[in-house]
């Protein structure tokens, strides 16, 4: 059995309404058992690693390519929606943050503009806030001089509002 026919297995194995729906992200659950949404994190997390790696960062990629990457991506920002219904607590998501920027850094820093701005579609699509993943993949990209220095999604209030 291939992987990504076991994550599909494991997938429907979570009740439907632990899922996001577009349109109106996550329902309201009286007794959620949050474990699920764990699991549905790493499962997006898995389904988008398969998707990513076999992307080489120093080749142009082709309109197929290009399209795998997007969809790696938005696999990435629904784990991290996921994760985030489980628990806010960012300390928690920090490696999965540096995971998901190193996966999509190693396909070329210039394609992180286009991955940030597929996490905000995912974003407004679920509406979820993906502000900790764009902040851990926007911050690069901005240095690199792919998107304004200016933007507030990435401002750095050292903690201060």
């Amino acid at each position: 059995m291939r992987s990504g026919e076991c994550l599909a297995q494991a997938e429907a194995l979570i009740p439907a309404e632990y899922r996001l729906v577009a349109g109106t992200g996550f329902q309201s659950l009286a007794l959620p058992v949050e474990g699920f949404w764990q699991v549905l994190g790493k499962i997006y997390l898995l389904k988008g690693h398969n998707v990513i790696a076999p992307i080489e960062a120093d080749r142009p990629l082709d309109e197929h390519q290009e399209k795998l990457l997007l969809d790696g991506v938005e696999h990435y920002a629904l784990a991290m929606a996921y994760f985030l219904k489980y628990s806010e607590r960012l300390e928690l998501h920090e490696g999965t943050l540096k995971t998901i920027y190193g996966s999509l850094k190693r396909c070329g820093l210039a394609r992180l503009e286009k991955a940030v701005e597929r996490v905000k579609v995912v974003a407004e699509l679920y509406q979820v806030d993906l502000s900790p993943l764009l902040n851990e993949i926007g911050r690069p990209a901005r240095l690199m001089g792919f998107l304004p220095l200016k933007c507030r999604l990435f401002e750095d209030t050292g903690g201060l509002s």
